[in-house]
């Protein structure tokens, strides 16, 4: 592992970062949308605490050398994560008369996910530079474009309802998807991730509308 900084690699590892950084957003978003909006913080809080910590020992592992562990610790973080941020997000759309359940689930699946995050793209990112200077800029990269990602996405939902019926859509396609993505061996490429989950969100705010006016 060397220290020297490739402007290219600098680039293509900062761009991958951000690209990985779209499909994880939105059900990430869901989760913090699934409770009551005066709980949103609350769930936001959580995702910046796991991304830090996530952060934090991508990097150690990173200049250990472990690579293969940083891969196996992002699956046991993101797995039961993911599988808490789809069930809010299926919760929040059948809108279930007590919603600390959805809210609880989607809190805990922020912190998972985000906590598995930076240690998912390392190795992903390790296949592009052998720079440790490069990838750990990567790794915060691809963080920072979650934090940001998942703000806008929660600040669209708190001014337009039906987006909320949305991400909760979208939400619940990402992380099936995502999740699957985990447990094939050549996993599902990032650009049929953000099409697919593009797609759930139109239905999804399509789906909230017509619910609203029949309302």
């Amino acid at each position: 592992m060397s220290f020297d900084v490739v402007p290219l690699d600098l680039l293509a590892v900062t761009l991958i970062a951000v690209l990985t950084a779209l499909p994880v957003s939105v059900p990430l978003a869901a989760g913090a949308t699934a409770g009551p909006q005066e709980r949103w913080n609350a769930a936001g809080l959580a995702l910046g605490g796991g991304l830090l910590l996530g952060v934090l020992g991508a990097i150690v592992l990173l200049l250990a050398g472990e690579l293969a562990l940083a891969s196996l610790l992002a699956r046991l973080a993101q797995v039961p994560g993911l599988l808490l941020l789809l069930t809010a997000a299926v919760l929040s759309l059948l809108r279930v008369p007590q919603p600390t359940l959805p809210r609880v689930l989607g809190l805990i699946g922020c912190l998972l996910v985000g906590l598995g995050e930076p240690l998912q793209v390392l190795p992903a990112l390790g296949g592009i530079s052998s720079s440790a200077l490069v990838l750990i800029v990567g790794v915060v990269a691809e963080a920072v474009a979650v934090v940001v990602i998942v703000g806008l996405l929660v600040a669209v939902a708190s001014r337009v309802e039906s987006f909320v019926g949305g991400l909760a859509v979208g939400g619940a396609v990402g992380a099936l998807v995502l999740l699957i993505a985990l447990l094939l061996p050549h996993g599902i490429g990032v650009i049929v991730q953000v099409v697919l989950i593009v797609l759930g969100v139109v239905a999804g705010v399509v789906l909230s509308a017509i619910r609203s006016r029949a309302a």
